[in-house]
């Protein structure tokens, strides 16, 4: 990422780590994956103007950083532009870490940008795309975290005798 989808996703990747009040991992990446260790009481955009495009995108480095460390997580987050250019993309990695590591973990891919490439196939039941940002994002996160359905979901879970006690 550069220019604009690097500031926007800095300063989003900032947001949800204070959020978590830093029980989360913050990692950077292009080729390599780099601790960042964000600090919780520093604004938010003075951070946000220290981090640096170096080149690259290999959106599977910090999944494999987690297989490498055996780490387990319960949620992957990942803001990207979705401009894989070098590496293993990140489905490949994804789906191994949950055959090595966590199979139950959830991944949440946060597209800043206006491609509409899916980096995982739609038929992954733990895998949330969630395209440009809002202040709806967190909530979103949190609720399907918590194993809120999908507005779908829950419209196709009602009855039509449950339909017609609501008319």
């Amino acid at each position: 990422m550069n220019g604009q989808y690097l500031e926007i996703g800095s300063v989003f990747a900032l947001a949800l780590y204070k959020k978590t009040q830093g029980s989360s991992l913050f990692w950077l990446f292009d080729t390599e994956v780099v601790d960042a260790r964000p600090s919780r009481k520093d604004s938010i955009l003075t951070q946000a103007a220290q981090i640096h495009a170096r080149g690259g995108t290999d959106t599977g480095a910090p999944v494999r950083k987690l297989i490498q460390e055996r780490r387990k997580v319960d949620q992957i987050i990942i803001i990207t532009d979705e401009q894989q250019n070098s590496g293993s993309p990140f489905y490949e990695q994804l789906k191994l870490y949950r055959s090595k590591v966590n199979r139950d973990v959830k991944a949440f891919i946060v597209d800043i940008a206006p491609y509409r490439h899916a980096m995982v196939p739609d038929q992954d039941p733990q895998t949330f795309y969630i395209y440009g940002w809002s202040d709806t994002v967190l909530s979103y996160i949190a609720q399907s975290v918590k194993g809120y359905s999908s507005l779908v979901e829950r419209v196709e879970g009602v009855s039509l005798e449950d339909l017609n006690k609501l008319v």
